[in-house]
């Protein structure tokens, strides 16, 4: 034999309002289905509790994780804004260098005071002063070759003319031993 466990009863102030209504007694019959309507709205009742939990799990979830995308967004701008506010420090850091400096020597990583600038500021500091110096090595070497280049040609081609000149004034030595005396 199964056990199917209790078996259901009508609630009591539900018979009392049948019979109120019915100015008589529940007869087995009504009583039966009187019983199924109960059990339907106690079905119906646990199926929307059932229905509200499950909406509120889905809400309490949902607030969860928009405050958890929320968190996150506010940690990945705070960091953002940290590099920045780092990086702009470091800029100045380097301009200020920059600006302060007399020569291009003054720029290179062993004249630098450590510890003055970040590990990466010393490195851009040195890129920088090394491409500056070869723009300023271009530059001069351009200027020179303009201005001086010229007379630089006219130079060499007078001094080769005056080295001919005096190859040419100057009487061979003879290899000719001459007369015994």
């Amino acid at each position: 034999m199964s056990e199917a466990g209790p078996a259901p009863i009508l609630h009591p102030d539900l018979q009392q309002l049948a019979e109120a209504w019915l100015q008589r007694p529940l007869e087995g019959a009504e009583a039966q289905r009187l019983l199924a309507f109960q059990q339907g709205l106690t079905q119906q009742d646990a199926g929307a509790q059932l229905k509200q939990q499950a909406a509120q799990t889905v809400d309490a979830s949902r607030a969860r994780a928009t405050a958890s995308v929320r968190d996150t967004l506010q940690t990945i701008q705070a960091s953002t804004g940290q590099a920045l506010q780092q990086q702009a420090q470091e800029e100045a850091a380097i301009l200020k260098l920059v600006d302060g400096a007399r020569t291009l020597a003054d720029l290179r990583p062993s004249t630098l005071q450590p510890g003055a600038q970040p590990g990466g500021a010393q490195m851009v500091l040195s890129q920088i002063a090394d491409r500056l110096a070869g723009l300023a090595k271009q530059e001069v070497e351009a200027c020179f070759n303009q201005y001086f280049g010229p007379l630089s040609q006219e130079l060499q081609a007078v001094i080769a003319r005056l080295a001919k000149q005096q190859d040419a004034a100057t009487p061979p030595a003879s290899t000719d031993p001459g007369p015994a005396s």
